[in-house]
């Protein structure tokens, strides 16, 4: 996935460019990210910035059946009590519904679970409410569903059932998804979790959107509602933030909001998901990734690129005082943990004319050796060593052999091929760099030895 963040100026070219390099196939959502409004704007307050969400491959997505979303506000409070009353109760449900109306009673007014009130009802899957079985707009399925205790079959509701076949309504009913009324005289009722059983989505029509005025089919998978596009979210906030890290001081202007990057990263990635940000201003997005894991025990990594010149001082910092702790007394915020390693980028290895940078040092070009060999790390080796000098890497197939020396040319001959040593289990393949080679193909084939040419063959990787 991919999620890119910018302003009205450039919106329209991004679209473009993003198309061309995702495909028009993969893109997925454009948010609109409600920041602020300008009072000083003479005309409009373009207070919005817009996030472009693009996925490697929407097929793929889509063959996996991957579904998002994002807990309602309350609904945690709701499970964690319905859990400690099964506790009590096991499943004397009837006995857990009395204290769960009880609990929802006597929260605040303004409580967001007040809201979820209508899961009133408990099963094994837990707090549930009754939803209408009828075909949203009409036109649905007409057949006859007896009803268990009288054996006779319900009214068929005038929009028709929502389940499109007798079969899927039967396997509703065996699972308890479908409640009957106390004789066949109404139709049935279903059942609406909380927390679904993914029954409760794999049978109904893709045709059926909408079901009553205030929810959507779509609100009750496992994240409980849909993420919209619109996002409002006042960009002062953090602003302040920022300041409190820094104690009081501003040090960043227009630093992104890590809490809309939380509910994005909950939203759209796996626990274990590894997040780059290759622009990373403030850290804010290893702020996010922080905040996630602790919400949800995840173990989300970072990987944060920043060229600038407050890389350490701002972008670093704000990661280290996150994850330690910031701020004194009745204004402190305890670290949410974690670390991290720091890099700086070095002397480029290579020239603007593709041929090797020889002041980076010998140890740089070895490792780079290494690295574009693609020699494994169990296998390197970092420096001079007691089989023979200049070796780089060594395992039961293969040696690799750096024969590089500053300002001098080296030649592969037999009196250098004598001087390498390799234990008593010699590989079946020598590769050598040098600078000339004074042997022939036929012998190099015959003992194995691949000869490479600096600087010439040391290439862009």
């Amino acid at each position: 996935m991919i999620f890119v963040s910018i302003d009205d100026n450039e919106m329209h070219n991004l679209r473009q460019i993003m198309d061309e390099i995702f495909g028009e196939q993969n893109f997925i959502a454009q948010l609109i990210w409600d920041k602020t409004r300008k009072n000083d704007a003479k005309l409009f307050s373009a207070g919005h910035e817009y996030i472009l969400v693009y996925a490697k491959s929407l097929l793929l997505l889509r063959e996996q059946n991957t579904v998002w979303r994002e807990e309602k506000p309350g609904a945690k409070e709701i499970i964690q009590e319905w859990r400690r009353l099964a506790k009590i109760h096991g499943d004397s449900y009837h006995e857990i519904e009395v204290e769960l109306a009880l609990w929802y009673k006597a929260l605040p007014q303004k409580h967001p679970a007040k809201k979820l009130s209508r899961y009133r009802h408990v099963d094994k899957w837990g707090p549930w409410r009754d939803r209408d079985i009828s075909w949203p707009g009409g036109g649905g399925p007409r057949y006859d569903v007896i009803h268990g205790k009288t054996g006779l079959p319900c009214p068929v509701p005038e929009r028709g059932w929502i389940y499109a076949t007798l079969e899927q309504m039967q396997k509703q009913i065996n699972l308890g998804l479908v409640v009957f009324r106390e004789d066949h005289t109404e139709p049935p009722i279903r059942k609406a979790h909380l927390f679904p059983v993914a029954e409760e989505l794999d049978e109904i029509s893709d045709d059926a959107e909408e079901v009553d005025d205030d929810t959507t089919l779509d609100d009750e998978n496992v994240g409980l509602q849909v993420m919209p596009t619109y996002i409002y979210k006042q960009a002062q906030s953090s602003v302040k933030l920022l300041r409190q890290i820094f104690d009081g001081k501003k040090v960043f202007a227009n630093p992104k909001d890590h809490e809309v990057l939380v509910r994005l990263f909950r939203y759209a990635s796996p626990p274990d998901a590894l997040i780059l940000d290759s622009f990373a201003g403030s850290g804010s997005t290893a702020h996010a990734v922080l905040e996630a894991n602790k919400l949800d025990n995840g173990t989300r990594r970072f990987i944060l690129i920043e060229m600038m010149d407050y890389a350490e001082t701002i972008t670093a910092e704000r990661v280290r005082r996150v994850m330690s702790g910031y701020g004194k007394g009745n204004k402190a915020v305890a670290g949410l943990g974690g670390s991290f390693d720091y890099y700086t980028i070095g002397e480029q290895i290579f020239n603007d004319n593709d041929t090797l940078n020889e002041t980076v040092g010998t140890e740089t070009i070895r490792h780079y050796i290494s690295y574009s060999e693609g020699i494994s790390s169990e296998y390197r080796i970092a420096s001079w060593n007691t089989y023979t000098p200049y070796l780089i890497g060594l395992n039961s197939d293969t040696a690799w052999i750096f024969y590089y020396e500053p300002e001098e040319v080296t030649c592969l001959d037999l009196d250098f091929l004598s001087s390498l040593k390799f234990g008593t289990n010699k590989p079946a393949t020598v590769i050598i760099y040098a600078d000339k080679c004074l042997l022939t193909k036929e012998f190099m084939a015959k003992h194995g030895i691949i000869f490479k040419k600096i600087p010439r063959d040391i290439t862009r990787f």
